[in-house]
């Protein structure tokens, strides 16, 4: 009865970006079409003793298929248990979604807890690879339950990720790409997240017109004194985590910015992030 009810769990769990899942010594795992080519995640069991994961750029009118990124797994015991459980190291890099912005095509990946992107120049089919993220997970099928958030202000690509799991821990990521320089950058809390403020009787529930948000916004940091009072605050976009609201600000027409705010408790979190360039795997 164990035996027939995990099989069951485990027909309804599979994430819904895999394209099949067999015994083919090639599979592919994710497809996501655009309109000039479509992107896809292709494993190959063909080798003796490593797997290939194969992320590649098909050209819609050409019919060429360009490698973007390659990733390798070895064949030993973990690998022939993984595979027969369905778990998320059988396929090391999973594909969260991939998106095209100008010349570039932006793809965010998980390998159990680890979130990276790669970004594909169109032009000259090179790629960079950032590290933008990592979180605390246990059990099986980690990776089955990511999904992402964007939003585009001035050409900047702003993402949000979350990632929850059958056990352990989720994940928050906040970051953003700027397809110009081919640089990405990631939100990273301070020390604390920011200073608590509690005694303010406004809610995000209140604040749904951008103009009253910016003026709401450029008074909560004033009376903190975070900012001058000839300070210009223009608000962008919010996203939600779970019970908090992170809302994003441009502040002197230059620098975007969070304000976090607990639904549960109905407090405020200011000056708790700041954008730090994310890790690439490029050498120096």
């Amino acid at each position: 009865m164990k035996s027939i009810l995990f099989f069951i769990i485990l027909f309804f769990i599979c994430p819904y970006n895999m394209y099949s899942q067999n015994e083919n010594k090639i599979d592919t795992i994710y497809k996501q079409d655009f309109k000039d080519f479509s992107l896809q995640l292709v494993r190959d069991d063909s080798g003796e003793k490593q797997a290939e994961f194969r992320t590649l750029f098909i050209n819609k009118k050409t019919g060429i298929s360009t490698k973007i990124f390659v990733s390798t797994y070895k064949k030993d015991s973990n690998w022939t248990t993984s595979k027969y459980l369905g778990e998320g190291v059988y396929y090391t890099y999973n594909i969260i979604k991939g998106f095209h912005l100008e010349n570039k095509l932006l793809v965010f990946y998980s390998c159990w807890g680890i979130v990276t992107a790669v970004s594909f120049d169109l032009t000259t089919m090179t790629h960079k690879t950032y590290y933008i993220g990592f979180y605390p997970h246990t059990g099986a099928f980690a990776y089955l339950s990511h999904s992402i958030e964007a939003k585009e202000f001035r050409d900047i690509f702003y993402f949000h990720i979350e990632a929850g799991q059958q056990y352990g821990g989720k994940a928050n990521i906040l970051g953003y790409f700027d397809p110009k320089t081919n640089e990405m950058y990631d939100y990273i809390p301070r020390n604390t997240l920011g200073i608590k403020v509690s005694d303010i009787d406004k809610s995000f529930e209140t604040l749904r017109e951008d103009k009253e948000t910016s003026v709401f916004i450029k008074k909560l940091l004033t009376r903190l004194k975070l900012v001058p009072e000839n300070t210009e605050i223009h608000y962008l976009f919010r996203f939600e985590y779970q019970n908090f609201t992170y809302f994003f600000y441009l502040k002197d027409n230059m620098l975007v910015e969070i304000l976090r705010f607990d639904i549960e408790k109905r407090q405020w979190f200011a000056d708790g992030y700041r954008a730090f360039p994310s890790p690439t795997s490029e050498k120096p």
